[in-house]
């Protein structure tokens, strides 16, 4: 018998594909483009599908067709923190090591727009040094965590009532 509780393992693999789905963004270049600002919701929708299967094989699978909401919430969060961890640490690396020039490539489209615009040099500036503060690996990861974990809290309330069962009758 694996000891590895099921919703663990559907959360090992779902960080690893959002993880790749954010490298394969990368590699074709959409993370440029205004394409990127689309296509960075496939991981989100990646995020959902495996909390789906994950609560849904949870339910019947392990706890025999029967799934309250409190257990659903649990098996959730579970799965929610641990794609966090993941896709955090995946996120640090991306940003630390692969795409190290994203917030200087914001900082300048930012800047771009803004003489466009005929803004006061000053803002530009400022805005310029705000961007590259927020704009830091470690922020980004933090930032990837929380939301994953928050978004998993709402996801798995939401599931959990669409999934719940009584008894296998239902």
């Amino acid at each position: 018998m694996n000891k590895i509780p099921l919703h663990w393992r559907y959360a090992f693999i779902t960080g690893i594909v959002v993880i790749a789905w954010m490298l394969f963004e990368y590699v074709m270049g959409w993370h440029a483009t205004s394409a990127g600002a689309n296509t960075s919701f496939i991981g989100v929708v990646l995020f959902l599908l495996g909390l789906f299967f994950a609560i849904r094989n949870t339910r019947d699978t392990v706890l025999k067709g029967v799934l309250d909401i409190k257990i659903g919430m649990l098996v959730g969060l579970q799965f929610a923190l641990i794609v966090g961890v993941i896709s955090a640490l995946g996120t640090f690396m991306y940003y630390q090591f692969i795409n190290t020039n994203y917030a200087e490539y914001w900082a300048q489209k930012s800047e771009e727009a803004m003489i466009a615009a005929k803004t006061a040099p000053a803002l530009i500036s400022q805005t310029k040094q705000n961007i590259l503060a927020t704009f830091t690996p470690i922020k980004q990861a933090t930032q990837r965590l929380l939301f994953t974990i928050l978004g998993g809290f709402f996801a798995s309330m939401v599931l959990s009532l669409l999934l719940k069962k009584n008894s296998e009758k239902e």
